[in-house]
C-alpha cells in the first residue's frame, strides 16, 4: 500500500495534536496537583493562624490575670490578713482611699504657715476619730512633717528646720508603704516617741516611686 504525501502530512498533523493533547492533560493534572497541595497548604495555616490567635487571647487573659494578681499581693509578707484583724481593720477603716487622697492633697499644697497649718488640722481631725490617736505623716524622705503627738511642736517653721521628730524613714510601717507596691505598711511595736506599745498602720500618698510622702496612724 502506497501513502500519498497529503496522507503522510496528515497524519504526521494528527501525532502532534496526539502529543499536544497529552502534554496539555498532564499539564492540566499537574495543574490541578499543585492547586489541591496550595488549598491545603492554605487550609492549614488558617487552621495553624485560627490556633494561634486563641493561644494568644489565652496568653493575655492568664498575663492579665498575673498582673492583677501581683498588684494585689504585691505588700509586704501577712499585711493583707492582718489587715483583717481588729487593730489594723480600725485603722484601715479611717485611712480610706479618699482620706488618703485628702493627706496627699494637703501634704503637696504646703508652702507656708497658712498651708501647713490646714495639714495639721485634717491631721488632727482624724486622730481624733481614735482612742489615743496619733497621726504623723512624712516625706519621701523620712522626715516628718506632723506628729500630732507633738502637740504646739507642730509649726511650718520647725518642719522647715526637721526638728518636729527624728527622721522616720527607717521605720518599718512607713518604710514598707514605700517599698511595697501596694503601698500599706503595718506594725506594731513601742514608740520611741511616746514611749508605748503602738499598733501602726502607713499608707504611702501617691504613686509608687513617686508619692509625696507617708501617712501613718495608730493607737497605744
Amino acid at each position: 500500500m502506497s501513502w500519498s504525501l497529503a496522507s503522510i502530512s496528515l497524519a504526521y498533523i494528527m501525532l502532534v495534536i496526539l502529543v499536544m493533547y497529552a502534554n496539555t492533560e498532564d499539564a492540566l493534572l499537574s495543574t490541578l496537583s499543585v492547586r489541591n497541595v496550595l488549598d491545603n497548604t492554605l487550609k492549614t495555616h488558617r487552621r495553624f493562624h485560627m490556633k494561634m490567635q486563641k493561644m494568644s487571647l489565652l496568653s493575655l487573659v492568664a498575663a492579665l490575670l498575673f498582673v492583677s494578681f501581683n498588684a494585689m499581693a504585691a505588700c509586704g509578707d501577712q499585711v493583707q490578713t492582718k489587715l483583717t484583724q481588729p487593730a489594723y481593720a480600725n485603722l484601715n477603716a479611717i485611712l480610706t482611699p479618699a482620706q488618703v487622697t485628702k493627706f496627699r492633697n494637703r501634704l503637696n499644697a504646703v508652702v507656708g504657715p497658712g498651708t501647713y497649718n490646714a495639714l495639721l488640722n485634717e491631721a488632727n481631725t482624724v486622730a481624733a476619730l481614735i482612742t489615743d490617736g496619733r497621726v504623723l505623716i512624712t516625706l519621701p524622705d523620712g522626715t516628718v512633717v506632723v506628729d500630732t503627738s507633738k502637740g504646739a511642736g507642730n509649726t511650718y517653721p520647725n518642719f522647715q528646720a526637721k526638728t518636729i521628730n527624728e527622721n522616720h524613714n527607717s521605720r518599718i510601717a512607713i518604710l514598707d508603704a514605700q517599698l511595697w507596691a501596694c503601698g500599706v505598711g503595718l506594725e506594731t511595736k513601742t514608740s520611741t516617741s511616746t514611749g508605748a506599745v503602738e499598733v501602726y498602720l502607713a499608707k504611702r500618698l501617691g504613686a509608687y516611686l513617686n508619692s509625696a510622702g507617708t501617712v501613718r496612724l495608730s493607737h497605744k
